[in-house]
């Protein structure tokens, strides 16, 4: 009996790496040569296979060549040089079929890529779904993060990374939905944790969290909301998304409702603020709060002054140059925001709140105050905040009521989303302080 050839494995989701025997392969002295890019290109595309126009327009993209086609042939020869060299079979690797090239049939490869697009393949004829779960959840194991993201600059990964991460989402939604109708909870927290990891940025940690309240899980649910609202604050420089603030909404509604004794969660949720080194338990200070917790202080303290009769101010504090210009030295800017943090404690009155908004901005409500207080008030915090962090250091405000300037806001970040923006476009008429 003839035995089989060993199959080589290829992994390119989340990065890449090459088996063969068991044992890791490399091939080549650069980490990304090109004769190598010309086989994860045809790897890529499997069976549908690919034209040696487009094969030479991706790999070279704008970069013309005086003779492409001894540069071809000169990259399928060192190719194959390469792969015998690493210890690979003595193989073809790229054949021509069709006017199309493709992968070598007689040589077995086997490539998470071409396997995640079969799995969805088959998961997508079958109609029952229970039927399709097996297949989905396959796929969804199997991917492992973005196509090859160390050639993240390579126009053809993008294209491809694209198309496979729209795959992707499509199928952790299904099996999100599927989850959710059976309340399997455990398997929804498993699924939407991956997710969240490979994608932080598209919300799949609102969905962790809506699993980890199905489980009753409340203090791991506020663990992964704190930690997402803090990428959305600190990285993104934006405030948590929609999503993320319905999910932190469930979560409280279903502490109020259920039995037993939450009170250690809320007092971790209180004091969130630790985070920035404030001393949150000074009873002078103002009161600083998460930017969702903050939204719940400012609706409560806009019904409760209006029936009192008493105005409302809320400023917007944002950090700036000499000239007044938005803060861009991103060093500077994490240092000057925990500084600003700490004034707006100290300088503020007990019955004032804040939030950070963004790593430039601050939020802060004004309860009882008018406009001709906010100057007094932002003087009060300038002083705080260049005795904590220095002469040189800048900002500018906005204040008016706090129902007004607080609509302009959350438009002004719709818009920004909307367009893209990763920080809110500050309101016109600030002064520097």
């Amino acid at each position: 009996m003839t035995e089989q050839p060993a199959v080589i494995e290829i992994q390119m989701l989340g990065g890449f790496s090459l088996r063969y025997n068991g044992e890791r392969v490399t091939v080549g002295r650069n980490s990304a040569p090109r004769f190598m890019q010309l086989l994860q290109l045809i790897w890529v595309k499997g069976e549908e296979g690919i034209s040696r126009d487009k094969l030479m327009d991706s790999l070279y993209e704008d970069n013309g060549l005086a003779n492409q086609n001894n540069s071809f042939n000169n990259l399928i020869y060192q190719m194959r040089k390469q792969m015998r060299a690493a210890g690979l079979p003595d193989a073809d690797y790229i054949v021509k079929k069709g006017g199309l090239f493709v992968q070598d049939p007689n040589t077995p490869v086997r490539v998470d890529v071409q396997e995640f697009r079969e799995l969805l393949k088959q998961g997508d004829a079958e109609i029952e779904a229970d039927r399709r779960y097996p297949y989905y959840r396959k796929a969804a194991l199997l991917y492992a993060g973005t196509l090859l993201p160390g050639l993240t600059k390579s126009l053809w990964v993008i294209s491809e990374s694209i198309e496979l991460k729209n795959l992707y989402t499509r199928c952790v939604r299904w099996l999100c939905e599927y989850c959710r109708r059976r309340d399997n909870f455990s398997e929804l927290r498993s699924i939407a944790a991956s997710a969240a990891v490979i994608y932080p940025d598209d919300d799949w940690q609102a969905v962790h969290m809506e699993a980890l309240t199905g489980l009753g899980r409340y203090r791991d649910a506020y663990k992964v909301y704190t930690q997402a609202s803090h990428h959305y604050t600190d990285d993104l420089q934006l405030p948590p998304s929609e999503k993320l603030t319905e999910a932190y909404r469930v979560l409280s509604e279903k502490m109020n409702h259920e039995a037993g004794n939450v009170q250690t969660l809320r007092e971790e949720i209180r004091r969130d603020g630790e985070k920035y080194r404030l001393q949150l338990n000074d009873i002078n200070g103002a009161y600083y709060c998460p930017y969702l917790s903050f939204l719940d202080v400012y609706r409560i303290l806009c019904w409760n002054m209006e029936r009192m009769g008493r105005p409302v101010m809320l400023m917007v504090c944002t950090l700036t140059d000499r000239d007044g210009n938005v803060l861009q030295n991103e060093e500077k800017i994490k240092r000057v925001s925990d500084s600003m943090r700490k004034a707006l404690h100290k300088s503020l009155r007990r019955g004032d709140a804040f939030t950070s908004y963004s790593n430039l901005q601050s939020l802060v409500l004004l309860a009882g105050a008018h406009q001709e207080d906010c100057h007094t008030i932002a003087m009060r915090i300038r002083r705080e905040l260049r005795e904590i962090a220095g002469q040189n250091t800048y900002f500018r405000y906005t204040a008016s009521a706090a129902e007004e300037l607080m609509k302009k806001i959350e438009i002004e970040h719709e818009i920004g989303k909307r367009a893209g923006s990763d920080e809110m476009d500050n309101v016109d008429g600030g002064i520097t302080a």
